[in-house]
């Protein structure tokens, strides 16, 4: 069996091509859309499991780890803006019972993690302002394997959403392109560094802002552009990005059980490549990395 790198590149680009994600499978999984103007965008699902809508009291919001209500006044008091104790790993089930993957308490027990503050994670969707579309390629253009990345971004917690503050660019021969930290719009409120990898450290500094990422990215990628991803959804969201080129590993290796559930991509690649990756912590351009070998995994078992 020939391998993904040794056919042509624009006949890999083509079989790349037929994972991309339809139209209805965008809007179903909460990609971001065309929004009838410049720089805007919509969810057509944004009902679903993953965005929340705005509370009718802007100031109150509903906490995304413990799920307390708050006020987020309490963000603009002197030292800490209160306790969040909450379990952060989903649960797993085991002989009808469930237990928490992060410490293997029970399910409804007493969260392991506690947390300065609440976090959120809040959008208005009837205001999705502030996103870039790719454009199309010039005419003529033959698209390759040289049109094909992946990206992986991490967020944090500011006082108004889940923020951008890193994004790495990887391309098909798995080099990373573009790995850079972003300073977010709003204060940062928790970095969330067990799944993010960033700290305070990191971010001190950092001056990168969205709207440079997106001119990048705009500069690198066109409409015909194929983006791989895990959740992808999730990171063009954060890059409030409109793009319709997309593979998703989460989708292109669904959980058993379907949506909303989606199986993790450390799971996928121990149960797939047998190749173990976060094991030093969380490095946004080995994910993006693994989407890559996961996409000529499934090309190579699927489609040759």
């Amino acid at each position: 069996m020939k391998s993904f790198d040794a056919i042509p590149s624009t006949e890999a680009y083509g079989l790349a091509l037929k994972c991309t994600l339809s139209e209805q499978q965008l809007k179903i999984n909460s990609f971001p859309r065309p929004g009838g103007a410049p720089g805007k965008a919509i969810l057509d699902n944004y009902y679903g499991q993953y965005h929340p809508l705005l509370s009718s009291n802007s100031n109150m919001r509903t906490c995304r780890r413990c799920r307390a209500s708050f006020s987020i006044d309490c963000y603009n008091s002197p030292g800490k803006a209160g306790t969040c104790v909450s379990h952060p790993k989903s649960v797993y089930r085991r002989y009808g019972q469930g237990y928490h993957i992060c410490c293997n308490g029970r399910e409804f027990s007493t969260g392991c993690e506690i947390g300065d503050y609440h976090v959120s994670e809040q959008f208005d969707f009837n205001n999705m302002t502030g996103f870039v579309t790719t454009q199309p390629p010039l005419s003529g253009y033959e698209c390759s394997t040289a049109d094909i990345f992946a990206v992986d971004c991490e967020m944090c917690y500011t006082v108004e959403n889940l923020e951008l503050t890193k994004i790495s660019v990887v391309d098909i021969n798995g080099n990373v392109v573009l790995d850079t930290l972003v300073k977010p719009h709003n204060r940062i409120i928790d970095y969330n560094t067990r799944f993010s990898g960033i700290t305070k450290e990191m971010m001190d500094s950092v001056t990168v802002d969205l709207a440079w990422v997106q001119q990048k990215l705009l500069s690198m990628f066109h409409s015909q552009t194929i983006l791989v991803g895990h959740s992808l959804d999730h990171d063009l969201l954060a890059l409030k990005m409109v793009h319709s080129c997309v593979v998703d590993t989460s989708i292109l290796f669904p959980h058993r059980l379907g949506l909303p559930r989606r199986q993790g991509l450390v799971q996928i690649c121990e149960k797939l490549l047998g190749r173990t990756i976060r094991a030093r912590g969380h490095d946004s351009s080995e994910d993006a990395d693994a989407c890559i070998q996961l996409l000529k995994y499934h090309i190579r078992t699927r489609l040759m």
